[in-house]
């Protein structure tokens, strides 16, 4: 049976760990009244396509991050705004990390993880939307 991400069951448990952070983390950003705004600073890293330096940006999103979240006069739910952002931010490395692994260990053996993308594509041409319905909760 293939993973549902295509990758190995390790790399969707870390996948699916993240994305139910990331739901908490919309939650608490749309309590605290901070999503936009923070939607507003992770567009700020943009994309590496005019040869920008990515790094910077990065910087430039995580200083806004910081002033947004240090924003919310309710101590208590700014501090779980943090806590929960350093859990993304480890959470995403996790994946990073296993994500690369696997590339290292496909460049081996191709037929590793092959699977890439959801098995219902392969049966009916179509995507099931999960994942993109989980990103989509920023863009609200």
């Amino acid at each position: 049976m293939a993973s549902f991400y295509g990758k190995t069951p390790e790399f969707d448990a870390a996948m699916t760990a993240t994305i139910e952070i990331f739901r908490q983390l919309c939650e608490l950003e749309e309590r605290a009244g901070i999503e936009v705004q923070t939607m507003d600073a992770l567009r700020l890293m943009g994309d590496d396509t005019a040869g920008e330096n990515i790094r910077e940006k990065k910087l430039q999103a995580i200083r806004a991050m910081r002033t947004i979240y240090l924003g919310v006069p309710d101590v208590g739910l700014r501090k779980e705004l943090i806590r929960t952002r350093r859990e993304m931010d480890k959470a995403n490395r996790a994946v990073q990390s296993l994500a690369e692994k696997l590339d290292d260990t496909r460049e081996k053996d191709p037929t590793i993880g092959a699977d890439w993308f959801n098995e219902n594509e392969e049966v009916t041409g179509e995507r099931d939307g999960s994942f993109d319905q989980d990103i989509q909760c920023r863009e609200k």
